[in-house]
């Protein structure tokens, strides 16, 4: 059971690259052993904080919530359910940032769901049970880790009942009881219904549904997004922010196992080296001297993708906004990341390095728009007065998201609320690009 688990977690992570989930840097074996090297969290889980803190006030509980639900929007558009969520598996590192960790159980959406995965107090009912269950499963366990945060159970999951015959699986008293406010009730509430198809984060909108409630009106995405908000907690730098290690127990060991050659298979793959950890080791421990021109190309980068996202803030017309690849078609063909601007009748596509390079296209009723598959990537496809136009976007997901939305203009150029949630510009946009076909 644990040898899967491992074994998992590793294929899962391989792929992995945000600020809000643990990264795999490495992975190696011997004869007896195999090793993971992921990054650095010295700051101790947040349970640990939780318990030593007895409960985290109203501005603690924002700022994690929001980095919680930042890495649960990554791994949703990798087509990722997590299924593990709970304070324990909240690591922060030293500075107090924190991400998500322990992929053992974590699945593809496509897989076959098994119930009864995740941790006692912190499942969904449909997990708990034998029904199908899908992203929004995630969002059940947040809202009790929410739950822990605000009320204090600290190393203890939180004991909520449920009913299936209810339509929440909380009621006021309860909130009363653990002196809720308002704005973390009506939060909760959604995130606790108990049918999934009506559970917040459930909507065409996703956890951008979330990201919108009362609970969330002083935290500003972007900045998050961006680590250029200052965690409310800093682990302190004189302590280990870990229980005793009596309180964890010992690893059991078992000697004399032999494995056939089907069991070597499994780890023919197991060896991993992240291109970008190993390269940020070599230039801080070999390369002393930083490179000036490569230091004023990078700021040039950073620099320019704030002026993009100034252009959108300021730009009350832009309905949608994200990453994503568009195919350059010629002798080779490439894939080049830029940036997407949807209206509520035309679309823009700004080229990553100028921001006054841009094309602009209307959508009409008779604009061509469809779903084409492209060498295994699943890609939109718009014909404009004879101009074809084929991106797609990190995810399948979110490619058909966009697909959606396309479609929908088009038909109709419907009216769109102004208070819609716009799809925010996050730190895919500092992804390399993908390798040319």
């Amino acid at each position: 059971k644990w040898e899967l688990s491992a074994l998992n977690e590793i294929f899962l992570m391989i792929n992995l690259e945000s600020d809000f989930v643990l990264n795999l840097s490495y992975s190696f074996q011997n004869k007896s052993t195999l090793f993971l090297i992921m990054d650095l969290m010295d700051g101790g889980d947040l349970a640990y904080h939780i318990y030593h803190k007895k409960k985290f006030s109203i501005l603690e509980a924002v700022y994690y919530s929001g980095e919680i639900l930042l890495g649960l929007e990554y791994l949703h558009d990798q087509e990722i359910l997590y299924l593990d969520l709970k304070p324990n598996n909240v690591l922060l590192d030293s500075n107090g940032h924190s991400r998500l960790s322990d992929f053992g159980i974590s699945i593809f959406n496509y897989q076959s769901k098994l119930s009864g995965r995740g941790t006692q107090g912190f499942m969904a009912p449909e997990v708990k049970s034998s029904k199908d269950y899908t992203y929004t499963a995630d969002f059940y366990s947040y809202g009790l880790t929410i739950i822990n945060m605000l009320v204090g159970k600290g190393l203890n999951a939180p004991h909520v009942d449920f009913d299936e015959s209810e339509s929440s699986t909380f009621s006021k008293e309860k909130s009363l009881s653990w002196d809720l406010n308002k704005e973390s009730f009506e939060l909760i509430e959604g995130l606790l219904e108990v049918d999934p198809a009506k559970r917040l984060g459930s909507s065409s909108f996703g956890v951008n549904q979330i990201k919108k409630k009362d609970f969330f009106k002083e935290l500003n995405w972007v900045l998050l997004s961006y680590g250029k908000i200052s965690p409310p907690i800093v682990p302190s730098k004189y302590e280990v922010n870990a229980d005793d290690p009596y309180e964890i127990g010992e690893f059991k060991s078992i000697s004399h196992s032999t494995l056939s050659k089907e069991d070597q298979s499994y780890y023919k793959d197991f060896d991993h080296v992240h291109f970008k950890s190993w390269r940020k080791e070599i230039a801080e421990s070999i390369l002393p001297n930083v490179d000036k021109k490569s230091m004023i190309q990078k700021s040039s980068k950073t620099k320019n993708d704030y002026h993009i996202m100034e252009y959108i803030e300021k730009n009350s017309e832009i309905k949608y906004f994200g990453c994503v690849y568009r195919l350059t078609e010629g002798i080779i063909n490439k894939w080049k990341r830029l940036t997407l601007l949807l209206y509520k009748n035309k679309f823009e596509i700004i080229k990553k390095i100028v921001l006054e390079q841009k094309e602009s296209f209307n959508l009409e009723k008779d604009s061509e728009i469809d779903l084409v598959l492209i060498k295994s990537h699943l890609c939109v496809r718009v014909i404009i007065q004879a101009k074809r136009i084929t991106f797609r976007a990190e995810s399948k997901l979110e490619t058909e998201w966009w697909y959606k939305n396309f479609k929908i203009i088009s038909q109709s150029n419907l009216e769109y609320n102004e208070h819609e949630t716009k799809k925010y510009y996050h730190d895919r946009m500092n992804k390399s690009l993908p390798s040319s076909h």
